[in-house]
């Protein structure tokens, strides 16, 4: 079933629990002059499991419950990583949080991936998958997937942004920089191709 057009024009709940990832994803959306609601805004507490097998599974469980719960249009992300220097049965694919059968903590995760960088060589290089669903309250939902090279490395800044560990070891291709140093605006401009296809994917279902 198609998402309604109609449906599509109201105001666009972006289901996270995430404040790192709305900020993120806000920005990207502010430069399509689209207008995101985060689910605080609307008093909303939601837990979904992630049950999927897949980011893109992931992201349509989530804007689908989101969109029953509030009742209106939803945009919903999941996001999964490859390692360069893995096996297809080491990567953490859309389990990122979660090594030997547990959720780790914003540090513990730091840690992990420092030290799995550095016996990659200091600076392996990699790829973030990122699906994004956007569902309306009648339940019909699209979704694109869309990727984006990264560099990683093994030193970690000092700098955290909660919610998103790995921006403190992951680091601007053309200037160095930390993404945990950079603004969202300046994070976006640095994954330029990325913002792009998904301002394009918000444009084309919500234009």
């Amino acid at each position: 079933m198609e998402v309604s057009r109609h449906l599509m024009r109201q105001e666009l709940l972006f289901g996270t629990t995430n404040p790192r990832k709305f900020q993120d994803i806000n920005a990207i959306a502010k430069t399509v002059s689209i207008s995101l609601l985060a689910p605080w805004d609307l008093g909303l507490r939601l837990e979904v499991e992630e049950a999927g097998s897949s980011a893109e599974e992931n992201a349509v469980i989530k804007a689908t419950a989101y969109a029953k719960a509030a009742g209106m249009v939803t945009l919903a992300l999941d996001s999964g990583l490859l390692i360069d220097g893995l096996t297809a049965a080491e990567q953490p694919g859309v389990h990122v949080r979660r090594v030997g059968g547990r959720s780790l903590s914003d540090e513990e995760m730091i840690q992990h991936y420092a030290a799995l960088f550095q016996r990659l060589g200091g600076n392996p290089q990699g790829r973030w998958v990122t699906a994004l669903a956007i569902c309306s309250g009648e339940g019909g939902v699209r979704s694109v997937c869309v990727e984006h090279p990264t560099q990683f490395t093994a030193v970690p800044s000092q700098q955290r942004n909660p919610g998103n560990p790995l921006n403190s070891l992951q680091v601007d291709i053309h200037t160095g920089h930390y993404y945990s140093e950079q603004s969202p605006q300046a994070r976006h401009a640095a994954r330029h191709d990325f913002g792009r296809q998904v301002a394009d994917f918000l444009r084309r279902e919500l234009g």
